[in-house]
């Protein structure tokens, strides 16, 4: 029997390849020390179904550093999110559980080791098949990646099946999927299970629409180049038994898993009488001898049929007609597994014959030198439709009025220019493009156009280029080639936009810890799951039905002691930022000390941008389009910090804010201010009783600390004159522990303090 490398999972322990992906349930228990692969490695867990009590009681260890299997299943790159984190070791490490062999033997997930190459990186993802997910892969960067897809929820029928629909794709990318995992950065030729383009015998051809398809595997792996692609994924799996298919070029894949009996799948086929075209398949897989898998297709009394034995590599079929269904069968088949790729091309009206030609750019080397450089293929007088369609596209000019190009600029889109007019975007290639215009027309967004080589793509769909359908982080538009920006619209309707494009550097492209938001909704951010790495997040907010207009509210904020987390208005420029200008931060520097603060209260930012720089890790918190009227409120801790900015040209005004206090400590309150304030000056007051504490300044770019050992009933945060300033104030509240023990027949024998500890001081002779 030919038994190929290519479709045996390495569920065992292997010396021939640094990646490994292991049954968790070969694993031996009774605190039996598991050796694992030679280090670094990143290792991923996926481990839908089985019981995450027991994988709570099985651990990896390396030196002094212990985590869980299950702490390791939900290591997610965003909280609840499939992307799995990498978990890196660096020293030699081993698996381990106290409970039994036999317990283990019950599990039903998989451990995946990736490659030292693979830590390294930043293009490899493994994602955990447990939930649905939009992906875009767009939002991964325009590079080359490769993406690892794990499932092993054992409730689908079959098993570890995964769903795959709506199906997008640029048709300058490319995108192969193999089963198993990846091995090293080249796969063999023809090893691929499905692809778009797709190779057939007569043609290298793109396919716009994607049927929806189903694979039934633990594991498969995408290699996509420039990955403009995006699809949903999710547990289940598709029965094409009876459908019919949704369009007249369209192409779509078929799986039978091991184990599954032999049958016959039917699909029926949308098509014109009017027009021919070519339907044909690729078929690749393995089945035990005598085995064989039938493509049929059945165009009334006509009957095309190919009969293959897979194996690892396919070969292309084709016929010059379309069927009104297609058949998919195979017999003696039930231990093999094998993949079908198929397509159907509707081409040009039978009466008119026209022939035309499709050119397809090549496909990067490093797939397989199988492919040519440039395919150009001809079929008998089909495929004019299309082709004609796709040669006849027309670039509708727009314009923009850039300014001098910075490494990073933010537009406002009021400033583009319209009437067919070409404005060439002025800056460093390659940069990423951002777009958040929540307030704009839609009709509009859609007519204002970047036109970069023969690309060419509209405002709206940057506005709505996300890394996950339904979330806010923006998805970064790679520009590699001279662009401009253009539009038919006259200037009038142009410069009643209120949106803004964001051009980041070159540095900024190849960031992978630099990223984009668009507050748009409610969003809940979980950057402490990224563990301790040092993060750049800006934030874009153009809601103008807001009061005042462009205003975030921040809340539930949630930090880890040891990360410092700083906030700037405007946006990140690639270079350090000055001492003491940042408009909030955590821990605070004050004229006394620098504290972190583990309660930080609700609050917001008026502003088109802003931008977070993180150290040792990001906090946790909402964000959403809306404003904090601190006016009356209460600080909801003894000791907090909170933040309070006045928008230009909003009228001078006093904001009281009532202090959450306990008499019987001391304490001490502080702020710090800075802004522009040309004509005016902001006061901080503290009130306590009959006493007040206050300062008063001009705000300037950078702020002074300044504190008082005081804690007040009341802060009153004022300005005068100030209609054409605009300022930030930190302020915060420093309750000090006071703790006197008092013996009931002897002297009061000592007292001490300090900030958000108790000491209790007892005497050394109590006679």
């Amino acid at each position: 029997m030919h038994f190929p490398i290519f479709f045996i999972l390495p569920l065992l322990f292997s010396t021939c390849f640094a990646q490994q992906l292991i049954s968790l349930n070969s694993f031996n228990g009774n605190n039996i020390r598991n050796p694992l692969v030679d280090t670094p490695f990143s290792i991923y867990v996926s481990a839908h179904s089985d019981d995450d009590s027991v994988l709570k009681e099985v651990f990896v260890i390396s030196g002094n550093a212990s985590i869980s299997l299950y702490d390791l299943k939900t290591n997610y790159f965003v909280e609840k999110f499939g992307q799995l984190e990498r978990y890196v070791l660096y020293h030699s490490a081993y698996l381990t559980s106290p409970l039994a062999t036999l317990k283990l033997a019950e599990l039903t997930g998989v451990m995946y080791l990736s490659s030292p190459e693979q830590v390294a990186d930043d293009n490899f993802y493994v994602y955990d098949i447990d939930q649905r997910q939009d992906l875009n892969l767009a939002g991964l960067g325009y590079q080359d990646l490769t993406i690892l897809f794990l499932n092993t929820n054992m409730a689908t029928n079959p098993p570890t099946s995964t769903l795959i629909s709506n199906w997008t794709q640029n048709s300058n990318s490319r995108v192969y999927l193999y089963q198993g995992v990846p091995y090293g950065k080249i796969d063999p030729a023809r090893s691929h299970i499905f692809s778009n383009p797709m190779m057939s015998d007569k043609f290298y051809w793109y396919f716009p629409n994607v049927e929806t398809f189903s694979i039934s595997t633990v594991s498969f792996y995408i290699r996509a180049y420039n990955g403009t692609a995006s699809f949903i994924l999710e547990p289940g799996s598709t029965n094409l038994a009876g459908t019919t298919t949704t369009d007249v070029i369209t192409t779509g894949f078929y799986m039978k898993p091991k184990g599954i009996p032999d049958s016959a799948t039917q699909i029926n086929v949308k098509k014109d009488v009017n027009y021919d075209g070519f339907t044909g398949c690729n078929i690749v897989g393995h089945v035990p001898n005598g085995a064989s898998v039938s493509f049929d297709i059945y165009n009334g009394d006509e009957h095309y049929n190919r009969t293959v034995v897979p194996t690892d590599f396919f070969e292309e079929w084709s016929t010059p007609n379309i069927g009104d269904k297609i058949v998919i069968s195979s017999t003696n088949a039930k231990e093999g597994v094998f993949y079908v790729q198929y397509f159907i091309i509707q081409g040009a009206s039978i009466t008119t014959n026209i022939q035309t030609v499709q050119t397809v750019p090549s496909v990067p080397s490093s797939t397989s030198t199988a492919y040519p450089d440039t395919t150009t293929k001809e079929s008998r007088g089909l495929f004019g439709g299309l082709n004609l369609l796709l040669s006849i596209i027309l670039i509708i000019f727009l314009s923009i009025l850039f300014s001098i190009g910075y490494g990073q600029q933010l537009i406002s889109l009021s400033t583009f220019q319209g009437e067919g007019t070409k404005t060439p975007i002025t800056a460093d290639l390659p940069y990423s493009i951002y777009i958040s215009a929540h307030s704009d027309s839609e009709d509009t967004l859609r007519n204002v156009f970047i036109v970069s080589g023969k690309n060419r793509t509209s405002l709206f769909d940057l506005k709505n280029n996300r890394l996950l359908k339904d979330s806010s982080q923006l998805a970064k538009f790679l520009v590699t080639e001279p662009a401009y920006v253009t539009s038919l619209y006259n200037n009038d309707l142009l410069q009643k936009l209120s949106g803004v494009m964001f051009i980041s550097s070159s540095k900024q492209v190849a960031d992978n810890s630099f990223c984009v938001f668009d507050v748009d909704t409610a969003q809940n951010l979980g950057f402490r799951g990224l563990g301790a790495l040092d993060l750049t997040i800006l934030f874009l907010n153009t809601n103008t039905a807001l009061a005042p207009v462009r205003s975030s509210l921040i809340s539930s904020w949630d930090q880890n002691p040891d990360s410092l987390v700083y906030i700037y208005q405007g946006i990140p420029r690639g270079v350090t930022e000055l001492k003491n200008s940042q408009i909030f931060s955590n821990p605070m520097m004050s004229d006394h000390f620098n504290q972190y603060f583990p309660n930080v209260e609700t609050f917001s930012i008026a502003t088109v941008a802003f931008y977070f720089r993180t150290y040792k890790g990001g906090p946790n918190f909402r964000i959403e389009p809306g404003r904090a009227n601190l006016a009356g409120s209460y600080t909801t801790a003894y000791t907090t910090t909170g933040f309070h900015m006045k928008p230009l040209f909003e009228l001078d005004a006093a904001t009281l804010i009532n202090v959450k206090k306990d008499p019987t400590h001391s304490g001490s309150t502080g702020c710090n201010i800075l802004g522009y304030d040309p004509l005016g000056t902001v006061t901080f007051n503290v009130y306590d009783g009959g006493d007040q504490y206050k300062k008063t300044t001009t705000p300037t770019d950078f702020f002074t600390p300044w504190s008082t050992p005081h804690v007040g009933d009341t802060i009153v945060i004022s300005n005068t004159n100030s209609q054409a300033g605009q300022y930030y104030v930190q302020y915060f509240v420093v309750r000090k522990w006071i703790f006197c023990k008092i013996l009931e027949q002897g002297p009061r024998v000592g007292c001490s303090e300090r900030a958000g500890l108790r000491i209790l001081v007892f005497p050394l002779n109590l006679s």
